[in-house]
């Protein structure tokens, strides 16, 4: 995991276990390095975008500062995945 502190790019990589069923979370300052919003890409682990019917982000209503990351496609089971949260401007 990496976070640059001068452009407010994170930088995080996981292995999926399709046999959780819990979602991954990521902590970000909203305040501080996401005031205007956040984009989000992910990477299977050969470096290849995700489509956008393997995940889904979703914004903890209760919790503005994590990200849930649900993978909807089991078949990257095993895989690591990489995640960039980076500020919109």
């Amino acid at each position: 995991m990496k976070f640059n502190a001068d452009n407010g790019v994170y930088d995080a990589v996981f292995t999926y276990d399709a046999t959780i069923t819990e979602p991954t979370i990521l902590f970000k300052s909203t305040e501080y390095f996401y005031p205007n919003g956040q984009r989000v890409v992910m990477f299977n682990g050969e470096g290849m975008s995700l489509k956008a019917n393997q995940y889904q982000i979703v914004q903890r209503a209760n919790f503005v500062n994590d990200l849930e990351i649900h993978i909807t496609d089991d078949a990257l089971h095993g895989q690591d995945l990489e995640v960039l949260v980076l500020p919109q401007n």
